[in-house]
Order: structure tokens, then sequence, then C-alpha cells
């Protein structure tokens, strides 16, 4: 067993387990977290239903080309004969041996049927691959809503940190303040004010918490893990992963460049917008599966086209009948009668039938190339938006750091100045919100760049 995968395996043994002491912390990588959920994914478990049915129908399909065989038995009770007569046969009813059995044994194989078996089960290969594809395209739906769960998760605790260091600032100040009022170099107005910015940071700390504890009672639902878990992002923890392009890196300081996220590591050299899109174009679900429809589309063309074309098959068949009912009176003996030979069949009514399944056939190629198109469209559309999202992102991160060194420096001066009796107390409580403001804005802007980055990741079917 690999090293790496026995932190999943113990998750699902806790998972399993079903037991959690109140408030029962677990770190998780959003790596471990998303193989947890995926063997617990209510949408995934009926996305690999239908990969089940369809492949049950790809293998039903293929046995059209077996040799078909065929017995039958019956019994039953017969009746007298009644005969009505014609020159020397005279009229009446006749007795008959009353118990009747009889076997029969039918063996045929389609020789040719117009290459219809073969499309046949080309088309049901062709429904099992978009079966696997819908899974896939859940899988990732999965992982970018886990993802986004995950992300807002880990900026909210950094945003707890947030505003637990500047409770605990505001508080020293709010003592500096208490000791000028007492020395009478301050009004008590400016003690209550800072009292004011105290009480407003947590009340907007409890909001958080609540917060907090509505995301993780969301992750804690989807990975279906004991209800008083506490989940902890790693990165939080202490454990830092890198899941950011080169190209995002090299815009941050070295401390800002670990994000929470797959423990992978991403190419040195960003890929360029034109690359995105030929990944999409070779792996997204939806592109994939669109391709399938058209051929699909093309399969069932075929098939029509086939009902045209006469079937031939080889067969054999054997009787064994009793009693005999050729001879008046029956005789009651068993008789054996066996053919073997060539078969033709041929619908004489698809002439004039075909011709509107085929119209109808056509156009459905017709829709299913007008719905990949439209599809390839959308997708170039939805890379392009969400790749200027995610470089936007990085350009928001360094707006956002630059206005956290600003209004730290202007909370800094702004204190010095009302220490000095030079600004008001108002004024250092719009630096201290401003400077509040700034930090959460930072680390949301973190959150955000690998939120970005993993819509960008799924938009090109690579998440």
């Amino acid at each position: 067993m690999k090293l790496q995968n026995i932190p999943v395996l113990c998750l699902l043994l806790y998972a399993a387990t079903g037991y959690a002491a109140p408030n029962d912390t677990l770190p998780l990588s959003l790596q471990q977290l998303i193989a947890t959920a995926q063997s617990h994914s209510r949408q995934l478990k009926l996305s690999q239903a239908a990969i089940d049915v369809a492949k049950a129908m790809s293998d039903e399909a293929k046995l059209s080309k077996l040799p078909y065989l065929n017995f039958t038995a019956d019994a039953g009770y017969l009746g007298n004969v009644a005969v009505i007569g014609l020159g020397s046969m005279p009229s009446g009813s006749y007795e008959m041996p009353h118990f009747s059995n009889n076997y029969g044994l039918m063996a045929s194989y389609i020789v040719y049927a117009g290459d219809k078996l073969n499309t046949g089960i080309k088309l049901a290969s062709i429904e099992e691959r978009i079966a696997g594809l819908n899974y896939e395209r859940a899988n990732q739906d999965v992982k970018l809503v886990l993802s986004g769960y995950y992300l807002d998760l880990y900026s909210l605790l950094k945003q707890r940190r947030v505003y637990e260091e500047n409770i605990a600032e505001s508080k020293l100040l709010q003592d500096k303040i208490k000791n000028r009022y007492d020395a009478g170099t301050a009004l008590k107005s400016d003690f209550v004010r800072s009292e004011l910015l105290v009480a407003n940071m947590e009340l907007a700390l409890l909001k958080l918490n609540n917060n907090i504890d509505i995301i993780n009672n969301k992750l804690v639902e989807m990975v279906d893990l004991p209800e008083h878990t506490v989940i902890v992002p790693e990165e939080i923890s202490g454990v830092d992963h890198e899941g950011m392009l080169a190209g995002a890196k090299a815009k941050l300081p070295e401390q800002e460049r670990a994000y929470p996220g797959y423990e992978n590591t991403m190419p040195a050299r960003e890929p360029s917008l034109p690359e995105y899109q030929k990944t999409a174009a070779l792996y997204n679900p939806d592109l994939a599966t669109n391709r399938l429809a058209i051929s699909a589309a093309e399969k069932s063309f075929k098939m029509v086209r086939a009902d045209r074309l006469p079937s031939i098959s080889l067969f054999a068949t054997s009787n064994f009948n009793r009693p005999f009912i050729y001879d008046l009176p029956a005789i009651d003996i068993y008789s054996n009668l066996w053919m073997a030979g060539v078969r033709l069949n041929y619908d004489i009514g698809s002439l004039y039938t075909n011709k509107r399944k085929s119209k109808t056939a056509e156009q459905r190629i017709t829709q299913a190339r007008m719905a990949a198109t439209l599809g390839e469209e959308h997708v170039r559309t939805t890379v392009y938006e969400a790749y200027k999202h995610y470089r936007e992102s990085i350009d928001q991160l360094t707006a956002m750091k630059k206005e956290l060194a600003l209004a730290n420096e202007n909370y800094r001066r702004v204190t010095n100045s009302y220490h000095q009796q030079l600004m008001l107390i108002t004024d250092v409580m719009d630096a201290s919100n401003a400077r509040l403001s700034a930090e959460l804005q930072l680390q949301t802007a973190q959150a955000h760049i690998a939120f970005t980055y993993y819509q960008l990741l799924r938009t090109t079917g690579k998440l």
C-alpha cells in the first residue's frame, strides 16, 4: 500500500465508525476530502449506476451475434377428429389417441443483416462511453463544489484570526484610553467609542463563527462524517500546499505562495489562453459527449438504412411429435421431422416506411452537429471568462496587499497622532476599520485565486 493513501484510508475508517467526540477536530487536505466524498456522493453513485446499466446494455447488444437456439415442449389432450368425407372417405368422427406431446428444437444464425448487428453493438458502446463522461462531469462538479466550500472555510478561518488579532489590539488601545481618561487627559466619549469599536468587532466575529459552523456542516454532510466533526483545512493547521500556477506564484511574495488544495506541482511555465482552449477541446466532457452524440446519430441512421436490406440466416429445425396425425385413424407413435437450409427475410413494408425514418435520422444528425458547434462556442467562451477571472484574481491580490500596507501605515500614524493628542478617536476608529477591511479582503483574495483556478480547470475538464 502506498504511504500517501494511508490518510485517506484512515479518514474512511473514521467516517465508517460513526463516532466523534463533541467538537472533534479533523485536519484534512482538499484531496483527502474529495477522495472521501467520491465514495459517499449520491450523485456519483447515481452516475455509476447509469454506467453499470449502459455496460449491461452493451453486453446485451453483443449477444445478438450469437446463434439463436430454441427448444419447445408441450403435452395435452387431443379430441377426436371430425371428417367431412369426399369420394370414398366416409364422413364422421374418428377416434384419436388423446394424449399428445411434442418436442421441437430450432437453431439459426444470422449471416447478413445489412451490418445492422455490428452497428447496434457500436451504438450501445457509444452509450456506455457517454455514461462514463456523465460520471466524469458529475465527479468534476462534486470536486468544484467541495473546493468552493473548503476554500470558504479556509478564508473564514483566516478572517477569524484577523478579527481576533484586531480585537486584542483594540482592547490594548482601549486600556490606554482608559488610563488616559483616569488621568484626565482623555474624554469619556473616547473611552465609550473604543468600547463600541471592540463591541462591533466581537459582534462581527460572532457572525463569522456562525458562518464557519454552517460551511463546516455542509462539508460534514457531503463527506458523511460524524455530526460534531470540525474540519480544519491543512494549510490552516500549518501544512502548506502548492496549488497555483508558476505565473501566479511569481507575482506573490514567498510567504504568500502556499494555498490549500491539491498536493501537486504545477508546471514551471503557466499555460497560455490558447493552450487552455486546446486542453478544453480535448478533455471537456461536454464536448466529448457532443462528439459521441453525433456518432450515435450517424449509427442510428445507418441502422435505419439497414432495415431496407434483406437478412440472410442459416437455420435447422427438428420436431418430435406424438401421435402421428397424418393418417386416419391416427397412429399412436412418435414421428420426427427435421429440416436445414438458408432463410431469406425481407420486410416489404420498409420500402415506404423507411423513407420517413431516414429523414428523421438525418435531422437528428444535423441537430447533433449543431449542438456540438454551439457547445464548442460555449466552452471557448467559458474558458476565456474563467481565464480572465483567474488572472484578475492575481492582480486583485497584488492590489489588496498594497491596500493593506497603506492601511497599516495609516493606522500606525493615526494612533501615534492620537496618543500625542493630534487626532480624534473617530480618526482612530476609521483607520482601524479601514485596516480590518483591507486584511479581510486580502484573506478573501488569497482563497479567491485558488477557486478561480479550480474553475478554470473545471472548464477544461482537467479538474
